[in-house]
């Protein structure tokens, strides 16, 4: 884990709960005049064989309604995509989670969300949105047909649950924001700065192996402090040891920081222990740090005087975020979740143990109990457990589910075959891992990723002449496309070109952010 991604880390998951608020709020307002006939409809959701209940969060039953809607919100693309099936399946799993401990929490401080506040919600949308298709047709010229208010209004009714759940976390970050006070000793130490060294002992080693225990990250660490007092430079240390990618090349070395950005331990340390002295392991979330204090200064804005009122103002939404992020994290940390959802357990267990044979089981009660679920989805579990098969070298069971994935899928067929030419090739049964090549870059002939693919597959069966064709093939379309792209460009540089936007309405559709820390 990086100290670039661990100084957001308490953001990160704030990010993804009020990504609603923000995509409900923000996005699928600007509408042109002609836009509204394609309004997309939410679709109902494929008839489901899995439990209605997905899971129970401090006794509340996590539904299946609620796990839909999540999934509604990743776009078709990502749903649809094989690889990203489980991520996607997980992140849906832990959106949801996340929203039930926010009504339960909303509940618990008394904040509640009226329908009056709702519509009120509805109508302010719709004027914003109504007010920028009128700007649009105007600059174009054209009219603007204000019958369609109607259909506006029932684009962002369709999505009244989100709405409400927006309102909600406004009210429920209202109510721990009224216990955030900055004083003036608070204000001027948040320009305290620290310029620091660390090396990461990582409770999960970056190139991967088996997961360090405490006492093992630990032991390490002490280890490595010991060292460091016998007389090893700490920069030459951190560049051996450190599990910190970002910085482990710079020895270590972070740069200058403000009071406030790293993790509460991390933070602590660093304006805290003594300058030029390594102090003992902090332990934060990712694993033991031995930190090392170069220099701290405070650095006051020139005008802070001046502008005092406005910099406690600053500083004080800089602490609401931090305390709604630690809020989340806490709660999350706290709850008691019982996963009753088949996938959701596998996907867990292939998150923390994916070479294990339990996880293999996990998948199999998954496919037996996914029996209804739509064909594509059922694609995914059998792609998924041939790749877990093939990471315990059982290749020819592992072509068994890749075979069973392609007579079922309709999206992501090429990646399947590539699959299956690599467990062929394992195999040595060249002859179908060279057809099952030539049948992925037939169905998806422009893809290059999938021709990259089928180029190493070749060299690695020693076919050197397909490899080359296989190249230049993809040479010539990658040739193709610049071609396009230049002439486009140039198209649109002319006098008097005018490129054509065509925004339509969206439903709020976050992307899946990378995989959490499975749920307990």
């Amino acid at each position: 884990m990086s100290l670039t991604r661990m100084r957001r880390k308490f953001e990160v998951h704030l990010k993804t709960v009020m990504w609603l608020i923000l995509a409900v709020f923000m996005v699928g307002i600007f509408f042109f005049y002609g836009a509204y006939a394609r309004m997309p409809r939410r679709t109902l959701a494929a008839p489901n064989p899995l439990p209605d209940v997905v899971a129970m969060v401090n006794g509340e039953a996590l539904t299946r309604d609620l796990f839909m809607r999540k999934m509604e919100q990743v776009p078709g693309s990502a749903r649809m995509t094989i690889q990203s099936f489980g991520m996607t399946y997980w992140w849906a799993f832990e959106e949801a989670v996340g929203e039930l401990l926010s009504r339960q929490a909303a509940a618990k401080f008394g904040v509640n969300v009226t329908k009056r506040a709702v519509d009120q919600q509805i109508k302010a949308l719709a004027d914003q949105a109504m007010q920028q298709a009128r700007q649009r047709a105007k600059e174009r010229g054209k009219p603007f047909n204000e019958d369609v208010r109607e259909r506006v209004e029932e684009f962002y009714r369709e999505r009244e649950n989100e709405i409400r759940y927006g309102l909600l976390m406004q009210g429920l970050r209202a109510k721990l924001a009224g216990g955030v006070k900055v004083s003036d000793k608070d204000l001027v130490e948040s320009y305290d700065r620290a310029k620091v060294r660390h090396i990461l002992v990582s409770f999960q080693p970056p190139k991967g192996g088996k997961r360090r225990t405490d006492a093992e990250a630990l032991a390490k660490a002490k280890r490595l402090l010991q060292q460091m007092r016998a007389g090893a430079d700490f920069a030459t240390l951190a560049k051996k040891e450190s599990d910190d990618t970002m910085s482990a090349g710079k020895g270590g070395d972070l740069g200058w920081f403000p009071k406030g950005q790293m993790v509460k331990e991390f933070d602590t340390a660093a304006f805290s222990q003594q300058v030029g002295v390594v102090g003992e392991p902090v332990k934060t979330q990712f694993g033991y740090h031995l930190v090392l204090v170069e220099e701290r200064k405070r650095d006051l804005p020139k005008d802070f005087e001046k502008r005092k009122e406005d910099y406690r103002r600053s500083v004080a939404e800089q602490r609401v975020g931090e305390a709604w992020a630690n809020f989340v994290r806490q709660t999350r940390a706290a709850a008691k979740v019982d996963i009753k959802d088949p996938i959701v357990l596998a996907v867990r267990s292939m998150m923390e143990d994916p070479s294990g044979e339990k996880t293999i089981a996990y998948f199999k009660q998954a496919i037996a109990k996914g029996s209804g679920l739509p064909d594509q989805s059922k694609a995914a579990l059998h792609y998924l457990l041939g790749n877990l098969l093939t990471g315990r070298k059982k290749y020819e069971e592992a072509a068994k589910q890749y075979e069973k994935a392609l007579d079922l899928a309709s999206i992501s067929r090429e990646e399947v075959m590539l699959s299956l030419a690599d467990t062929y090739q394992r195999l040595k049964q060249p002859d179908k891992a060279i057809q099952f090549v030539r049948d992925a870059t037939d169905e998806a002939p422009d893809n290059t990723v999938a021709s990259r693919h089928a180029e190493n597959i070749y060299n690695t069966l020693g076919r050197k002449d397909l490899a080359e064709a296989e190249k230049k093939r993809r040479e010539a379309i990658e040739q193709q496309a610049a071609k396009e792209a230049k002439a486009e460009s140039a198209a649109q540089a002319k006098p008097g070109a005018k490129a054509e936007t065509q925004p339509v309405p969206n439903s709020p559709q976050p992307a899946p952010p990378a995989a959490k820390p499975p749920a307990r």
